[in-house]
């Protein structure tokens, strides 16, 4: 009898103490076995609540015996208290109440009276000329009763993992077409789990189970995509060597190439819009001041505009020009410095623009391939320091460009190769 020991509960008036102590002799080949777990109330230990542990215990029984005398009918607390709980329980199907006669008396007005008593024909023990046979009836029939409840559980058994099972395919079903589980099919579910008779926290378990290789495929995707981020961050466009490397590592975290490729995908198309947007940016900015320059120049010029039309609108002889002179000469101081504050403005927007110019200075061709280089050692950010660079040097020679270049690159290998390609 394979499972969890049947919990036996034993009911009796005190005045059957006897009888009681020679039932469980008889009981001791069940305990052995493993096959029960007996409680009475003499097991009560000093200091604890009878009432309460007589309850709990009652209310756990597998099986409760009700061992019938005239003096279990006569006690209070037997036939109305601890009967009436075991009847209750074993109408809702809970526990398996078996009617031990002891001795000859009125019982069988007693709603007990229906279920199967023992010993056999439900003599009293007292009355058979050996009270061990009767009480081996009485064992023998016990253990009818608890192989009986064994095979009960092995089938409740059965049927919970046949239900679970079923549960857990249906649950696998939904999580198969995208691995998350929508308002209608969770609507689905709980109907199963309702007609299965699946308590919800069963129910979460197996969701949970059927989730984890899913939950697992995830964090293995989100490893890849650390993976392919350190290697761009130092290397890109790709060379073959990092291309087999990032297959090994797909196969190793058991990722489909085609969800690495869309990845990838994501991530490049990431960078790149990235990069458009600081370009954008960058002409965006270059506009904003060439616009200031040149509103600048116009009020340049409409200042001087207004001096000369001044200047034109005096009709006064030399003799009198010097007096004027002197009202006119704190305006004149004014219009020179405005003109020197436009004259830096000026000068500021054409280095920038011979900055610019000096991109070209170097044949292109060499530029872009020296930046194309540059992207293999340390990725996108090489465009930004070729800018740099050839802004803070704007007449480098193409090998000093090649030198300072090569100071960007960590990997001193790296570096000598960088210069030697180029």
């Amino acid at each position: 009898m394979a499972g969890k020991s049947v919990e036996l509960f034993i009911s009796y008036s005190h005045r059957d103490e006897e009888l009681r102590q020679q039932l469980d002799k008889h009981l001791a080949s069940l305990k052995r076995q493993k096959v029960i777990e007996a409680w009475h109330d003499r097991k009560i230990e000093a200091g604890m609540e009878w009432a309460k542990q007589i309850d709990d215990n009652l209310n756990k029984a597998d099986i409760i015996l009700l061992l019938i005398s005239p003096d279990f009918i006569f006690s209070n607390y037997c036939s109305e208290i601890e009967m009436e709980q075991a009847i209750k329980r074993h109408e809702a199907g809970e526990a398996i109440v078996v009617p031990i006669i002891l001795e000859p008396c009125d019982w069988t007005w007693l709603p007990f009276s229906k279920y199967q008593a023992f010993p056999k024909n439900a003599k009293p023990i007292t009355t058979w000329t050996n009270a061990n046979e009767a009480l081996l009836d009485v064992v023998q029939g016990i253990r009818t009763v608890v192989e009986r409840l064994f095979e009960q559980r092995q089938q409740e058994l059965k049927d919970k993992e046949t239900a679970q099972d079923r549960y857990l395919k249906k649950v696998e079903e939904i999580l198969s077409f995208d691995g998350e589980i929508s308002i209608p099919a969770q609507d689905t579910l709980d109907e199963i789990r309702e007609e299965l008779r699946l308590t919800p926290e069963e129910a979460d378990e197996l969701k949970t189970r059927a989730f984890a290789p899913y939950k697992k495929y995830k964090e293995n995707l989100q490893r890849y995509e650390k993976t392919f981020l350190k290697i761009i961050q130092h290397e890109y466009p790709l060379s073959d060597k990092s291309k087999e490397a990032l297959k090994l590592r797909q196969r190793d975290l058991g990722i489909k190439s085609e969800d690495a490729e869309q990845i990838e995908k994501r991530i490049l198309t990431q960078i790149k819009a990235n990069d458009q947007n600081q370009v954008k940016e960058e002409d965006s900015q270059r506009q904003r001041q060439q616009e200031a320059e040149r509103n600048k120049q116009l009020e340049l010029k409409k200042q001087r505009e207004k001096v000369n039309s001044f200047q034109k609108s005096l009709e006064v002889k030399n003799d009198d020009i010097a007096p004027i002179a002197a009202q006119l000469t704190p305006l004149i101081k004014e219009l020179q410095q405005q003109r020197e504050v436009f004259s830096n403005s000026i000068e500021i927007a054409q280095k920038s623009q011979s900055t610019t110019e000096t991109f070209t200075a170097i044949d292109p061709t060499f530029l872009e391939r020296c930046q194309r280089e540059l992207a293999r050692y340390i990725g996108p950010v090489a465009r930004f320091i070729m800018e740099d660079t050839l802004a803070e040097h704007p007449r480098i020679l193409p090998q000093q460009l090649i030198e300072l270049l090569s100071t960007e690159i960590p990997n001193p290998q790296n570096a000598k190769q960088f210069k030697e390609n180029l």
